[in-house]
């Protein structure tokens, strides 16, 4: 979907929209909420994961400028399927759901669009769940406190062994290895995030296979 759909906005609508600036390794969709607006990507690019419910983290999709976020839910009137983080700096455009309905009321261009793009979605999607491959329980890890700083959750060593269905000595080999790298520090029960910037840097390399 082109850059220039969302110039299509009407203005009635666009006075509407508030406008949100995002970070490498922040998350803007998390899975299992449900949102009330509409989310298209203005600037940057972002990778969407699958969480499973054994525990393991799919990539299943890279979006870059000029795609709408999250719209297969919002017709479907469903929580989020599936988390979308920012792989490089982004601007995204929110636009409430009264005021995204009224455009699709008056734009047949953009309803036919639309269709297609959640077509594309969806297809890419199941292929890449079965034929993409698991994130590495280090990938994951780094996935996992990344999200956590987004969210501006505290991050405990019990939540890494739920979320990566580890054993507390997998855990704590991990940490140790972070530590070493002067990515964490574990306070009072709690994991903190030492170097935000190297950890992204990190996490990318990984994502690219380097």
């Amino acid at each position: 979907m082109g850059d220039s759909i969302f110039d299509r906005c009407p203005p009635d609508v666009k006075k509407h929209v508030l406008y949100r600036q995002y970070q490498p390794g922040d998350i803007l969709l998390l899975q299992g909420q449900q949102e009330d607006c509409a989310y298209f990507l203005l600037r940057g690019a972002v990778r969407v994961f699958k969480l499973l419910d054994d525990g393991s983290c799919v990539q299943i999709g890279f979006f870059k400028s000029g795609s709408f976020i999250g719209n297969i839910e919002l017709f479907a009137h469903t929580d989020l399927m599936n988390m979308v983080e920012a792989a490089e700096p982004c601007t995204v455009a929110c636009i409430p759901l009264d005021a995204f309905y009224h455009w699709l009321d008056s734009d047949t261009v953009l309803c036919r669009q639309l269709l297609e793009d959640m077509a594309v979605q969806i297809v890419a999607f199941n292929r890449q769940i079965m034929l993409g491959k698991s994130l590495t329980r280090q990938e994951h890890f780094y996935l996992l406190l990344l999200r956590a700083d987004s969210a501006g959750q505290p991050l405990t060593k019990q939540l890494l062994q739920d979320q990566l269905s580890a054993s507390l000595r997998t855990v704590n080999r991990l940490l140790q290895k972070a530590a070493r790298e002067g990515l964490v520090r574990v306070e009072n029960g709690q994991i903190l995030l030492l170097d935000r910037e190297k950890l992204i840097a990190l996490h990318n390399r990984c994502d690219t296979g380097q």
